[in-house]
């Protein structure tokens, strides 16, 4: 994965703002796809969610350019999260009785999201129905990490973040997130391997 660019503010006003929101598309479809609750992902596409943060872009653009807090795709990102936030609470939160017995909350889980990016297997429906069987055994695994060290997995080797943007995010230090990226690998390798082997999931290259 190449990490997007439009770090500095500069390159926002050097830039056609139709280029930069070009290059984030597929970081942002890659979040949006691990982040949205499995329960949603028949009803909502990620191309409506990058649409709606493209626009929501669009209209705050010159408040980042006047006050610009962190790198310009961050912030784009976080915009969609909070885009992701308000479809959970919206569609989830509607059913709230369902909510309850599946002991979730209505909003993004990182523990869901990498069961799911790790048993991510859509060749055929026999296949996504078994895979959706194992990602539910290894979520309740994964809720032994350290909410941290899911956060850096999903960033750093499926969203294909640098570290310098994973330690913005985390609001730890580059050596940190450094340090933290190798223990929570570790860690994973120990799970997965009580749970179908070291090679059953593999996360994504970056």
């Amino acid at each position: 994965m190449t990490p997007p660019g439009g770090d500095r503010p500069s390159e926002v006003d050097g830039r056609q703002l139709g280029d930069l929101l070009a290059e984030f598309r597929p970081g942002l479809r890659r979040m949006v796809t691990l982040r949205l609750d499995p329960r949603l992902r028949p009803r909502i596409d990620a191309s409506d969610v990058i649409q709606e943060t493209y626009v929501e872009v669009s209209r705050r653009i010159e408040d980042y350019r006047a006050s610009p807090e962190m790198p310009f795709f961050l912030w784009v990102r976080q915009i969609a999260n909070q885009k992701l936030v308000d479809l959970h609470r919206m569609h989830l939160g509607a059913s709230k009785r369902d909510v309850r017995r599946e002991g979730r909350a209505p909003g993004p889980s990182s523990s869901l999201s990498l069961a799911y990016a790790l048993t991510r297997d859509e060749s055929t429906p026999s296949r996504v129905a078994v895979r959706a069987e194992e990602a539910e055994r290894l979520r309740d695994a994964l809720e032994g990490m350290r909410e941290i060290d899911r956060e850096i997995l999903l960033l750093r080797h499926f969203e294909g973040l640098t570290v310098d943007h994973c330690a913005h995010l985390l609001q730890i230090s580059t050596s940190a997130a450094k340090m933290r990226q190798l223990r929570a690998l570790d860690r994973l390798g120990d799970i997965l391997r009580e749970h179908g082997g070291s090679t059953a999931y593999r996360p994504y290259p970056t």
